[in-house]
């Protein structure tokens, strides 16, 4: 089943992206070369990330057994008919 994301969904969205995303992002290399940024780790940032998402995006979210197995997310530009 796949419905519109929710703010209760948020601690599995996190998981889902540094699950998928934690080993190739670059936000890695950024702490191995300077450590956190304004004391915030790469996963916190990524935390914050989908948390601002969520707000500003749409979410859709697939469930798979009662369970989040994965999410898009995206906007759309009213103005000229583009999503992104």
């Amino acid at each position: 089943m796949i419905r519109l994301g929710a703010s209760d969904d948020l601690p599995r969205l996190i998981e889902i992206s540094l699950a998928a995303f934690g080993e190739v992002t670059w936000q890695r290399a950024v702490d191995r070369e300077f450590g956190p940024l304004n004391g915030l780790d790469w996963r916190e940032r990524w935390r914050q990330r989908v948390e601002k998402a969520l707000r500003e995006q749409t979410f859709l979210v697939l469930v798979e057994q009662d369970a989040i197995a994965g999410y898009a997310c995206g906007t759309v530009d009213q103005a000229i008919g583009l999503g992104h």
